[in-house]
């Protein structure tokens, strides 16, 4: 029988941590965007409490004798955050695999990649959705192809809401972004000779906004896609610290009591909260 102990136990949590948390932060597509408000949990804790800052009133005139001048009176409301999610990802070795595999670092490091891709993909997933369901501006509700015209009316819904462009990003899926590329609105990174790849991330602009390419769109109804043109501050996220280390997420190595096998756990604890129902646009497509 294999031993089960340390001698074939492959996968060290304690060297692997740190590695996981960055290849996570990395492979955040959507959730790179947004305001992090992890480090507000780092030691602990499940809800932030974020001030909502109201644009207020324009700079006032100062008296050029006495300077004085008009003070403002701060009534900004507060919204709360709450890491209420816990997502788990486990994978299966039997002792016979665990002595195979020994200590060969290439191949643990592709089995704690794998289930770190596979969290950092449900969130940006559960982020988009949030943002689905939470922000209020929709443009175009039928399951067609996304074009440059539905798109600049989603911009000029923006601006009616007085939502400054800098710092907005379109979020685009796969078979949208590809419907675009038919249109000269939209240019990819290839064509100016960038460094940045063709694949997801951000992959060049539409009428000068960044467009950001993902499979990690929610769906919308029967065979819709959803699309998006939002500000960073339109949806605020958190990331437990569950591994008592640092945000991110934990991964594990436990024997099973009930068969002759181990199980390589990833899990992570994250929160949602729209901070602005008006910061973005919502684009059904197909």
């Amino acid at each position: 029988m294999a031993d089960r102990g340390s001698s074939y136990r492959v996968f060290r949590p304690e060297v692997w941590s740190q590695y996981v948390k960055v290849f996570f932060k990395k492979n955040l597509v959507a959730g790179s965007h947004f305001k992090d408000f992890s480090s507000d949990v780092v030691a602990g804790g499940e809800s932030i409490t974020i001030p909502s800052i109201a644009e207020g009133a324009a700079p006032s005139d100062v008296t050029t004798t006495t300077g004085v001048i008009t003070e403002e009176v701060i009534s900004d409301t507060r919204t709360t955050l709450t890491i209420n999610q816990w997502k788990a990802k486990s994978l299966r070795f039997t002792d016979f695999q665990v002595a195979q595999i020994a200590r060969q670092y290439n191949l643990e490091r592709e089995y704690a990649e794998k289930i770190t891709y596979e969290l950092a993909k449900k969130f940006d997933t559960d982020l988009l959705t949030e943002a689905r369901d939470g922000l209020v501006p929709q443009i175009s509700s039928s399951t067609t192809a996304l074009s440059t015209t539905v798109c600049r009316n989603a911009m000029q819904v923006l601006d009616s809401n007085s939502v400054p462009r800098s710092e907005v990003i379109w979020v685009i899926n796969s078979k949208a972004f590809w419907d675009l590329m038919r249109s000269d609105p939209i240019f990819d990174a290839s064509k100016f000779g960038t460094e940045t790849p063709m694949g997801t991330g951000i992959v060049g602009r539409l009428f000068g906004i960044p467009v950001l390419r993902t499979m990690n769109n929610p769906s919308w109804g029967s065979g819709g896609q959803t699309n998006f043109l939002l500000h960073k501050r339109a949806v605020a996220y958190a990331i437990g610290n569950i591994s008592g280390m640092n945000a991110g997420p934990r991964l594990q190595f436990k024997p099973s009591s009930e068969g002759l096998y181990n199980k390589l756990i990833g899990d992570l604890m994250y929160g949602f909260k729209i901070l602005d129902t008006d910061a973005g646009v919502k684009i059904k497509s197909s």
